[in-house]
């Protein structure tokens, strides 16, 4: 299965992955986005979302 990860430096903290995550696998943690692994399925939705392609796979 596929991981994603966000790189922080990147991230614009915008929304877009957490609003398309399925399974709620991603979390605001103040100031970027943090992907739960033990929660999160592989389908990259974030990613695809992600408008400044902050989110890769790992």
């Amino acid at each position: 299965m596929d991981q994603y990860q966000v790189n922080r430096d990147e991230c614009i903290y915008c929304g877009a992955c957490i609003d398309g995550c399925p399974v709620g696998a991603i979390q605001d943690d103040g100031s970027a986005a943090e992907i739960n692994v033990d929660d999160c399925i592989g389908c990259g939705n974030c990613a695809d979302n992600c408008p400044v392609g902050a989110i890769t796979r790992r």
